[in-house]
């Protein structure tokens, strides 16, 4: 055999092995309820809450949510959203929060309105910055809300949570408005226990490479609260606008030791 002819069959082995490999897909938008021609390529043809929220939906499939791809978020989504697979790195899923994008309900469920538990390389992306230079908060994008839980409102429950970030690893979240957990406007008003629901983001179990910024969060009870018995480590919170909570921000022990904890410019 001639040596061009082993490099036309190297050429083709190459051609062929390039045409079998797969990835995820890059965009994919979701909405509460599917619209259009539902094939998730814009907000007027969104897939469904059901999607996101279903396994086989996530994988390195053309069709499917894995590594590197964008999951555009649309409209208000009520139902809660639960990750069913991971990023890697260099290459995270993104969530992103469209324009005037939102999950907003009554009650978001203890296991959170975002439930990113076990996962990894996961950003979830407010669109716009939210922190502490942002007086107005009406000009803030990305919002996880209760909308009736506290004093006066129709729940008072402390078993929700914004973002579930437990036993997670290389998150980041980043411009965000989480607010109305609940809403605490009576001393008389001791229904919720004293620790540590309900919380914006929380963790209990062995959290790891956490980044928190650029983001407001208000009126929960211990707002950041990463206290558990499994050590955690790499938290980073940063550029932070907290208030109306009892604990802003909680990170404590039981026996293990917890390490490379950084709280500034808040």
């Amino acid at each position: 055999m001639t040596r061009l002819q082993n490099l036309l069959i190297l050429g083709i082995c190459c051609i062929t092995f390039a045409g079998i490999s797969s990835a995820s897909v890059a965009n994919v938008y979701i909405a509460q309820s599917s619209a259009g021609a539902a094939d998730g390529s814009s907000c007027s043809n969104a897939k469904a809450v059901s999607f996101f929220n279903s396994s086989s939906n996530w994988g390195s499939g053309s069709s499917q949510i894995g590594p590197g791809t964008t999951v555009h978020l649309c409209g208000t989504i009520s139902s809660a959203l639960t990750a069913q697979g991971n990023g890697a790195s260099g290459s995270p899923v993104t969530l992103l929060f469209e324009s005037g994008a939102k999950l907003s309900t009554a009650i978001f469920p203890v296991s959170g309105a975002l439930n990113l538990s076990g996962r990894s390389w996961i950003t979830v992306n407010g669109g716009v910055p939210c922190g502490p230079s942002v007086t107005n908060k009406a000009s803030c994008n990305g919002t996880i809300e209760n909308t009736a839980n506290g004093t006066g409102l129709a729940n008072h429950t402390d078993q929700t949570v914004g973002i579930n970030v437990d036993g997670s690893s290389n998150i980041t979240v980043q411009n965000m408005l989480i607010s109305n957990i609940y809403v605490h406007s009576s001393n008389s008003d001791t229904s919720v226990p004293g620790q540590p629901l309900p919380s914006g983001i929380w963790a209990t179990n062995g959290t790891s490479n956490i980044e928190i910024e650029n983001s407001s969060l208000h009126d929960a009870n211990w707002m950041l609260s990463f206290v558990g018995g499994s050590a955690m480590s790499g938290l980073n919170f940063h550029d932070l606008d907290i208030y109306h909570a009892d604990h802003c921000l909680a990170v404590g022990v039981v026996s293990q030791t917890d390490n490379n904890i950084f709280f500034h410019d808040n």
